[in-house]
């Protein structure tokens, strides 16, 4: 696809993201994630879950990152 892996984004909850968070160029967590995920990311989204992952999604359309 030819895409740099800086145009992606990651978005977890637990340590064993970290690997694909290193090389994400944009990164967020689901307000259950583990600290250690939320201290690296971008952006931590107050919901847990599916509701986190929502929240991230529409931060990340009002950002207007796609």
């Amino acid at each position: 696809m030819k895409i740099d892996l800086s145009e992606f984004a990651a978005i977890g909850d637990s340590n064993s993201d970290l690997p694909m968070y290193r090389l994400a160029g944009f990164r967020a967590s689901v307000g259950n994630a583990s600290p250690e995920l939320k201290q690296i990311s971008d952006y931590v989204a107050r919901a847990e879950y599916g509701k986190g992952f929502a929240e991230i999604i529409n931060y990340m359309n009002e950002q207007k990152m796609f």
